[in-house]
């Protein structure tokens, strides 16, 4: 499986967006790196001049957010911790796009922000949500997203952190 990626600079409190799709390099600090992906899903970033290969050590100073390959309403793509806004019957819910990576399965899905009641055919109440009440899942293309987690930190005080990957929540944390 490939994946689009982004890196979010906890250091300098930015985005870092790969400089083309097509070469896969990034633009850190004036240098140009070539990221690697292990099998276990650990970056590496490594800097080409004329002595070589250098590996960049402040590694930690990074996260790194996964794309899912897919686009919102607008045509932009989804990434990792990516706030999106789904519209359910004129009503806005909200929620963070998260990776599951656990036993067997990878995957992607949204950890719901917001509660909020709707009333279906018949007059009964469910909680509305990114899975509709008969158990229809959302489609990407339906959702808007209108921020970034770790780029708008005022959204951390309506979530639940618990479904959150183990290293954004630590960043977050802190």
């Amino acid at each position: 499986m490939f994946f689009n990626l982004k890196l979010w600079d906890k250091q300098n409190q930015k985005m870092c967006d790969f400089a083309t799709k097509k070469h896969n390099i990034i633009n850190i600090d004036d240098n140009i790196y070539y990221p690697v992906l292990t099998l276990q899903g650990d970056l590496e970033l490594f800097r080409a001049d004329k002595w070589g290969l250098e590996s960049l050590t402040d590694i930690n100073r990074f996260l790194l957010l996964k794309g899912t390959g897919k686009k919102d309403k607008n045509n932009k793509e989804i990434y990792e911790c990516d706030i999106v806004k789904h519209n359910i019957r004129n009503i806005d819910i909200f929620g963070i796009v998260v990776f599951y990576h656990y036993d067997n399965f990878i995957g992607f899905g949204i950890h719901q922000i917001t509660q909020t009641l709707i009333e279906d055919e018949k007059g009964y109440l469910h909680d509305a949500s990114f899975y509709d009440y008969d158990g229809a899942l959302f489609v990407w293309k339906d959702l808007e997203i209108v921020g970034n987690l770790l780029e708008n930190k005022e959204w951390l005080e309506k979530i639940d952190l618990v479904n959150l990957p183990r290293e954004i929540k630590e960043y977050i944390q802190k």
